[in-house]
């Protein structure tokens, strides 16, 4: 089968797709199969993210990859892709971002960066857009969400109690999984060092890197827990 790779752009930025993880939380879901692999929507998930991106006109994927790493190679080797796809594999694990240091890129475009188990409708299109008009170093997906407290809220000054706020709304901004950064991020990582990707934005906010948000207001869904496996595959489409 080949994927509709029909595209009004041609966007030659690098994606890179994370996608070594255990899955440890879907429990039993993963010891055989990787997360990314999970079908859904007759497909697996993974299958489903790169048509996404080659039909936005994205066709330099870049997959890194350790845990089952054949299972993923066996699935690609029998699809026929018009994409450059290409696998890094990880001789030991190397975290949410320690692979980005293995990239052998071919242009100094902006490269977008995703975990491997996020389904979106995102125009990346717009989100490479907003990068450079910023001229932004680091541009991180955030997106906004609402907790009610179970609980009262108690206020507290100079060891006394001022006020009670009844099941209190906290609103705040959580990171969504998605990046766009500049070619000199990953130049200056060091080859084969672990480094979970929270490590490496507070690294780059140390260093005074420009490092800019986009408010996704798209869909969004982490399916890391079988609750939001569950509601997916409810409600898949786009």
């Amino acid at each position: 089968k080949i994927l509709d790779t029909k595209s009004k752009k041609n966007l030659k930025n690098n994606v890179v797709i994370i996608a070594g993880g255990k899955g440890k939380r879907l429990g039993k879901l993963t010891r055989i199969t990787p997360k990314p692999m999970i079908t859904y929507n007759n497909k697996p998930h993974l299958h489903e993210l790169i048509e996404n991106l080659v039909q936005q006109g994205l066709k330099n994927i870049n997959i890194c990859l350790n845990y089952k790493h054949k299972f993923f190679i066996n699935y690609f080797k029998n699809i026929k892709i018009k994409a450059n796809l290409n696998f890094i594999i990880e001789k030991i694990p190397l975290g949410t971002a320690g692979s980005l240091s293995n990239l052998n890129l071919k242009n100094n475009l902006p490269i977008i960066v995703m975990n491997a188990d996020i389904h979106t409708n995102l125009n990346f299109s717009n989100l490479i857009d907003f990068h450079n008009e910023n001229k932004s170093e680091f541009t991180i997906c955030i997106k906004k969400n609402t907790y009610v407290s179970k609980y009262g809220e108690i206020l507290i000054k100079d060891n006394k109690i001022t006020n009670i706020k009844e099941k209190p709304k906290k609103t705040y901004f959580f990171n969504s999984g998605i990046y766009i950064l500049n070619n000199k991020i990953i130049k200056n990582m060091k080859k084969n060092e672990k480094i979970e990707m929270n490590d490496l934005i507070i690294k780059n906010i140390k260093n005074k890197t420009k490092i800019t948000p986009f408010y996704l207001h798209e869909k969004w869904v982490d399916f890391g827990n079988k609750r939001d496996l569950n509601r997916l595959k409810k409600n898949y489409s786009l």
